[in-house]
């Protein structure tokens, strides 16, 4: 295994236990790095989950759907506080489930 596919682990790993984004180690660049290295646009959401993990959020678009992963989240015992502001980044798929694109920018709510 090379040195690539050792951090490309070493990122999916802590981006999968930062599921809510409670521990604030999930980055865009993190999620570039996963996409990138794993050759993810293209792909069906299947390979997508199997790299990033479960999705916190999923939604409809115009043309397809998203799937949306928290970052940074303020979290009370580990528990996202349901008030406070929500950053995260969107995954677009187009209707036939295919990675469109690597996102440009975290969004916050």
């Amino acid at each position: 295994m090379s040195n690539i596919d050792d951090k490309t682990n070493m990122c999916e790993d802590i981006w999968k236990k930062d599921s809510c984004g409670c521990l604030k180690q999930r980055t865009a660049q993190m999620a570039d790095s996963i996409i990138t290295n794993n050759h993810l646009v293209g792909k069906d959401t299947l390979a997508f989950i199997e790299h990033m993990g479960q999705y916190n959020k999923k939604q409809k678009t115009q043309d397809g759907f998203a799937l949306i992963y928290y970052v940074k989240s303020i979290c009370i015992n580990n528990e996202i506080d349901e008030n406070a502001d929500k950053s995260w980044i969107m995954f677009d798929f187009n209707h036939d489930g295919k990675l469109k694109r690597i996102p440009e920018a975290i969004a916050i709510e």
